[in-house]
């Protein structure tokens, strides 16, 4: 018989083929094993030399290979669709639709301008897969929910995630996002005193 934990070690030419692979599979396991626990082992080194990755790499590497991943290839008995909402009802976000935004794409060839914009709802930008071992199915649904911004005077439509945008309440709100408004964002200050360090 062969030996697991050694990957050189197979069984003879000779032998019937289910139980070569069958060794070959039960070597590929022990060695998927052995990875894991060199990945968990890292997540205990204090000395970052000795790390072979980030810790959260190594624990999400350990997991996968400790037998959370799909094997492949896999049989699909049948694809579902959930029931989640490709636009999501006012009620989950703190904005109405029909809500009047002023809205500034960061994309170049709006130059820095801000428009007039509705918002709309948030919109799925994506979509999902969800597989069951136990069943089977695939389960496809949207996801990745972003406000979706309508600019008439563009007759374009912008996500939140490629804006700076804020709700128009009262005259006083209709005014252009101005570059203060940007730099004085908490996670625009953090990158810059990044790039300075």
């Amino acid at each position: 018989m062969a030996d697991k934990t050694d990957p050189t070690t197979f069984l003879p030419e000779d032998s019937p083929i289910q139980l070569r692979l069958a060794a070959i599979t039960d070597q590929i396991d022990a060695l998927k094993a052995e990875r894991g626990k060199i990945y968990r082992q890292s997540i205990k080194e204090t000395d970052p030399a000795l790390k072979v990755c980030s810790d959260g790499t190594a624990a999400l590497l350990a997991d996968t290979l400790a037998g959370f991943s799909i094997e492949y290839p896999i049989t699909v008995h049948g694809i579902a669709f959930n029931q989640s909402e490709a636009m999501l009802p006012w009620k989950k976000t703190e904005y109405e639709p029909t809500q009047w935004v002023s809205v500034r794409p960061v994309a170049k060839q709006y130059d820095g301008k801000t428009f007039l914009g509705v918002y709309l709802g948030d919109a799925a930008l994506g979509a999902s897969a969800r597989y069951s071992r136990e069943t089977g199915i695939l389960e496809i649904g949207p996801t990745h929910h972003n406000p979706m911004i309508y600019m008439p005077d563009l007759g374009e439509i912008v996500y939140g995630c490629g804006s700076w945008w804020g709700s128009i309440k009262s005259e006083d709100d209709l005014r252009k996002i101005s570059d203060a408004d940007i730099q004085n964002i908490w996670y625009v200050k953090a990158l810059k005193s990044l790039e300075a360090s």
